[in-house]
Formats: C-alpha cells, sequence, structure tokens
C-alpha cells in the first residue's frame, strides 16, 4: 500500500469545499463562478489573438460572474427546485424550458449590460449603446446557448444535487464564458 500525498490533498480540498459549500453556499459558489468566468475570459482573448493581455478585462468579468451572474443562478436554481420539487421526466423538462425561456435571456441581458456599465464607467453609461447591443447580439448568443444549456440542464437538474449544480455547470461555463466574453466585449 502506498501513501498518496497528491490524493490526500485532493481528497482535503475536496473535504473543505464541501464544507464551504454548506456553511456558506453563495459565497462559495461566487468565488467558484469569478474563477471560472476570468478562465473563460483568458480563453476569449487568447483565441480573439490579441496582441495584449488585458488584466482589466479579466477582471471585470470575473466580478461580473462573482456578484451579478453567479448569485442570481444560485437562488434560481433553488427557486426552480422548490416550484418543481419532482425529478421525472417531465418535470425536469418543464424546468429546462422555463430556464432558457425566462432565465437564460435575463442572464445574457444582465451580463451584456453589467460590461457596458463597468467598461465605461457608471457615469459614463450609455442606455441607447447598449440597447443597441443587447438587440444585435441577444438571439445569437442565445442561438448559441441553446446549443449548450438545455441538455447540460437536464442532467444538472435531473441527476445533480442543487449544492453541486454549479460547480458541474462551472465545468461547461468556461467554454460558454469564453463566447459570451467575446460576444459582450465586442465593440458596438
Amino acid at each position: 500500500m502506498s501513501f498518496s500525498f497528491s490524493r490526500l490533498k485532493t481528497n482535503f480540498i475536496w473535504e473543505k469545499y464541501k464544507y464551504l459549500l454548506s456553511t456558506h453556499p453563495v459565497k462559495t459558489k461566487s468565488l467558484t463562478g469569478a474563477v471560472v468566468f476570468a478562465a473563460g475570459d483568458i480563453l476569449a482573448q487568447k483565441i480573439e489573438d490579441k496582441h495584449e493581455y488585458k488584466f482589466k478585462r479579466t477582471l471585470m468579468m470575473s466580478s461580473i460572474g462573482c456578484f451579478v451572474i453567479i448569485p442570481q443562478i444560485h437562488y434560481w436554481f433553488k427557486y426552480l427546485d422548490y416550484k418543481i420539487p419532482s425529478k421525472s421526466v417531465l418535470a425536469t423538462i418543464g424546468k429546462v424550458t422555463i430556464d432558457q425561456i425566462l432565465f437564460c435571456p435575463w442572464m445574457v441581458i444582465c451580463n451584456m449590460t453589467s460590461v457596458q456599465i463597468l467598461s465605461n464607467g457608471p457615469l459614463n453609461f450609455n442606455f441607447q449603446n447598449c440597447k443597441t447591443k443587447i438587440q444585435r447580439e441577444l438571439f445569437p448568443i442565445l442561438q448559441r446557448a441553446w446549443m449548450i444549456w438545455p441538455l447540460t440542464n437536464f442532467f444538472l437538474f435531473k441527476y445533480i444535487s442543487q449544492d453541486y449544480r454549479l460547480i458541474i455547470s462551472n465545468l461547461v461555463s468556461v467554454g460558454w464564458n469564453c463566447i459570451l466574453s467575446i460576444a459582450s466585449n465586442r465593440k458596438i
């Protein structure tokens, strides 16, 4: 029998994460989301082939994930489970449908608006520019979202407990946040 320090360390980290999820769920999920949003933006900047890495942009996207998006997702998942507690296939399809029709567009709009506010500063926020960007980008972003999230969320709602949905969702979110970062940071 061999001793594996790395396995012991991994188990310790996982147990600590589970403890933090049970004692501080929103903070833990938000900080995890901040890391995922940052990773998505770093990947987006690599794909865009910008010659200069923009740390400020990564910090902005990470902050949006931490303070705007992830807390809403946490409470949305709780609300959906409260309103539709069943995990039957039909109930799960209902949750996914409601999520994609109501919440997905709201999340994209929140993200795009947050980027506009933080990019230009709250005092220089231009409502008309933001409205134009949302009108132009919302449906194409939703089309991409609907290729990823319905199946992902079906799996999450059906098989994953509420405590762990966001961490599993975050694995998919790195790629999704890359797409969202590119679209949200594209100039009008």
